[in-house]
């Protein structure tokens, strides 16, 4: 198993915009993973793999092997639940001939739970990084909304696809481990292979040649956003497993009072969230917790509270279900926990941000890395070329 290389890179945690000690040291993967022995093993690196900056270990040592289980298991579920790909070519081998392959744009990861901020830093990192002005103000003049994939957007479409809703989804997910495991490996094939492809049931951006299809995007198209939860964790998986991780991975935080004020304002609008603000304590241990202070208090004088402290429950509830099924498909692992840091080259507290301070902090996080730094130079060439192809 091989690292991808990287620039020595030192994370920097940013909270509520101050930038505040240093979270993890370099390397940006965890040092379980940097010296590991390269394997002849169902994780060995896949053909045509570029070499890793880092030297083989002469010994495997139990923290190599943890991980190498982990990730055993994780391939199991791909062989059980993904159909092959193409005639032949299982789950896994396919993740591996997309490794081979140059990949198409580059890749980054936006992690995080709900109301953190994930998507509105998503659409406008997107947007900036096709060309168009940081203020994401205007009409847009590109198609960025084409480079965003969205793990619950995905899942929402697959709902669709069924003909059901997306809480129905989630329920039959309880009894299908394809449903979860489908949408992993979506994560897995646009972060190979840097393309974005419809459809839970078509995982395949090669036709059955085995040739990449004519819908490829040139190389210098700009990046994809990978948006959710899990992608952080399908990222670190790629980057170890296949040499080829994400340009650049970033989680969102915010503190849980926070989250419930958003979740209110964008439910039930400004009104409704200066009065919950006034009515929330500083430190809650959960959503349900400030549906349950909502629900004593407030709810009793402003009914139209009641159904908003519903879906704390209910978001809360479905919460708990993802992680319980994550554990039961896969087993428990910190390189499983979405919410570990170390998966992760950068940390930003969104708590007291506004949009334009999270973006800002993001695009600083990212000129810190490589990689970063030559999409910055391509987004500034992309710039000019619309500012002129805009012109009378």
């Amino acid at each position: 198993m091989t690292m991808q290389h990287m620039r020595p890179l030192r994370i920097t945690a940013y909270s509520s915009g101050v930038i505040t000690a240093a979270a993890v040291s370099a390397p940006s993967f965890p040092s379980a993973l940097v010296s590991m022995t390269p394997l002849t093993s169902p994780l060995s690196p896949a053909p045509g793999s570029p070499p890793s900056s880092h030297p083989p270990s002469n010994t495997s040592s139990s923290a190599d092997n943890d991980v190498i289980l982990v990730y055993s298991r994780l391939e199991a579920a791909f062989r059980t639940h993904i159909p092959d790909p193409l005639p032949g070519v299982n789950a896994v081998e396919y993740l591996e001939q997309l490794a081979s392959r140059k990949r198409k744009a580059s890749v980054l990861v936006i992690g995080g739970d709900q109301c953190t901020g994930k998507s509105t830093l998503t659409a406008r990192l997107a947007r900036t990084l096709c060309g168009e002005d940081s203020d994401d103000k205007g009409h847009a003049t590109s198609d960025y909304r084409s480079r965003i994939f969205s793990a619950g957007q995905l899942f929402r479409q697959e709902a669709a696809r069924r003909g059901i809703s997306s809480a129905e989804l989630s329920r039959r997910a309880l009894s299908d481990p394809s449903i979860d495991v489908g949408l992993e490996y979506r994560m897995c094939c646009i972060l190979l292979s840097g393309e974005v492809h419809s459809g839970m049931d078509s995982t395949s951006p090669m036709n059955h040649d085995g040739q990449m299809t004519s819908s490829s995007s040139p190389a210098s198209s700009p990046p994809l956003v990978l948006e959710g939860r899990q992608p952080g964790v399908m990222a670190h998986y790629c980057a170890n497993r296949f040499n080829r991780g994400p340009s650049f991975s970033l989680r969102l935080t915010c503190s849980i009072r926070e989250q419930a004020l958003r979740f209110i304002e964008r439910q039930g609008g400004r009104e409704m969230m200066t009065l919950a603000e006034k009515e929330l304590p500083l430190k809650l241990s959960s959503l349900r917790a400030a549906s349950d202070r909502l629900e004593s208090g407030l709810a009793k004088r402003y009914p139209q509270l009641i159904p908003l402290c519903q879906l704390f429950r209910d978001n809360d509830a479905r919460d708990d279900d993802d992680r319980r099924r994550y554990v039961e498909l896969y087993g428990q692992h910190p390189l499983l926990d979405y919410r570990n840091p170390a998966l992760y080259h950068a940390l930003i507290d969104t708590t007291l941000n506004q949009p334009n301070d999270t973006f800002n902090q993001a695009m600083e996080a990212l000129n810190k890395t490589e990689e970063g730094e030559k999409l910055i130079e391509e987004t500034e060439r992309r710039r000019l070329a619309l500012s002129h192809s805009n012109k009378p």
